[in-house]
């Protein structure tokens, strides 16, 4: 088969396509999947380039947790799902940047007949990181959220789930495209996050208050603004950051506000079947429904991963790679 391979961390250029074998079933509650397509995530990308410690693979690895397909193979102790079944995965044992994955059969879910395997493949990441954040940010019916960064993965996600739960949303995005596409997925409410005066615009917008709770994709940029921002006794969550940043901390003490980080590395066995509960039900009532920005055939994994983190083409949607183009 074809997968990518890094067999030295890097920058971009170290994703290899090279032929490999077919990845074994080795126990027997695995699952082997015909990938149709695979989800990119910014933290594959740190992963690559050996920034993220918790989280190192042993080299050569195929980097990849996220994507969708056919399963192909069982082993024999499997019940949850039987070959021919449409999967999404969340979770590999042998990375999906790749024509066939190997999972745990927890690690697999259905894919509801209207989603697409594209649109499955950008479930996992996006979505459970969603979810988790609203969850740890005790989200309420009838509270304001800002998401700042809302055109992205986990932008699009958030915004859903928020709708679906009843919040007021507010959404930023870099260009005016992307704040008509928040502006189509629900956000009640849009800020261009590249322009001075968005910060008094979510708080014109919100009587003077703040936001509830702000979800923020880029806290070595924006956490102070956050800060600024927050309703008194708010909460903060930092689902990305990409270095240091200096806070005045006497702004989190005035409001009693919180600032809560999400890593999904560390979720409970509660928390994760809660949070695919959701999800699935999510797809399956019509209110969670992925967007695609752009796909790569899996020769132009280096290119996707240069794009995810390059924020002047203001993405609106998941980037995806497609194994057999």
């Amino acid at each position: 088969m074809q997968a990518i391979l890094v067999r030295e961390f890097g920058d971009a250029s170290v994703l290899n396509l090279e032929t490999i074998t077919v990845p074994p079933i080795s126990e027997a509650t695995d699952v082997l999947v015909r990938v149709e397509a695979v989800g990119i995530n910014p933290v594959e990308t740190y992963i690559r380039a050996g920034k993220m410690e918790e989280a190192m693979p042993a080299l050569p690895y195929t980097p990849g947790q996220d994507g969708a397909g056919i399963v192909v193979a069982i082993g024999e102790a499997v019940t949850k799902v039987k070959v021919g079944d449409r999967v999404f995965i969340a979770g590999s044992k042998s990375g999906t940047y790749a024509q066939y994955s190997v999972s745990d059969e927890t690690q697999v879910y259905p894919l509801p007949a209207p989603i697409t395997f594209e649109q499955g493949a950008a479930l996992h990441i996006p979505y459970k990181t969603a979810f988790i954040s609203l969850s740890r940010a005790h989200a309420r019916p009838g509270q304001t959220l800002f998401v700042h960064g809302g055109s992205g993965g986990v932008g699009v996600a958030s915004i859903q789930f928020a709708r679906a739960m009843g919040l007021k949303v507010i959404a930023s995005a870099g260009t005016p495209e992307g704040l008509a596409f928040v502006k189509e997925l629900g956000a009640h409410y849009a800020v261009n996050h590249r322009e001075d005066g968005y910060i008094q615009q979510v708080l014109d917008y919100t009587g003077g208050q703040g936001p509830d709770i702000i979800l923020e994709m880029a806290a070595d940029k924006n956490l102070a603004n956050d800060m600024q921002m927050i309703n008194p006794h708010g909460v903060i969550v930092v689902i990305g950051c990409r270095g240091p940043n200096e806070i005045d901390a006497r702004q989190l003490m005035a409001k009693n506000a919180t600032i809560k980080g999400v890593l999904l590395l560390v979720l409970s066995t509660e928390e994760r079947i809660e949070t695919f509960a959701a999800i699935v039900s999510g797809l399956e009532n019509g209110t969670l429904r992925p967007v695609i920005a752009k796909s790569y055939p899996l020769l132009n994994a280096s290119q996707a991963h240069v794009d995810i983190m390059d924020h002047s083409l203001g993405s609106h949607g998941k980037l995806i790679l497609l194994p057999w183009q």
